[in-house]
């Protein structure tokens, strides 16, 4: 069974040559482009973490929506914080049956799998 369905997964594609669809998925990153990181420099990766950090405290999460006319934050602690399952932890990882299988990781990082191939750390 593909780990999707495990783990309770819904997967939603976008329709091919629909900008419509595909736009509201892609909005959140032409938001952060355009607001938070347009004409910004930074020394580090370090000092890019603090400062997107603070960005959505004090910006994006805190901010009334456009669309929805919610503050996110405020939207997040009463809607959607108390409904959210966990996941990862060994409460929602099933077991599958039977030992482990060892796989040999290819050149590339892939493993294969029931005719599919995953990347892996090459570690």
């Amino acid at each position: 069974m593909p780990f999707i369905h495990i783990h309770g997964f819904q997967i939603l594609v976008c329709e091919g040559y629909d900008p419509e669809s595909k736009g509201k998925v892609e909005a959140g990153v032409k938001y952060v482009k355009n607001n938070a990181l347009y004409a910004e420099t930074f020394s580090d990766w370090f000092d890019l973490e603090a400062y997107l950090s603070n960005w959505l405290e004090e910006t994006a999460n805190a901010r009334k929506h456009g669309t929805t006319g919610k503050v996110p934050r405020q939207f997040y602690e009463v809607e959607e914080l108390g409904v959210m399952k966990s996941y990862f932890t060994p409460s929602c990882i099933k077991k599958t049956a039977g030992p482990p299988e060892i796989r040999k990781v290819h050149k590339t990082g892939l493993i294969s799998w029931q005719s599919n191939k995953y990347s892996v750390p090459m570690a």
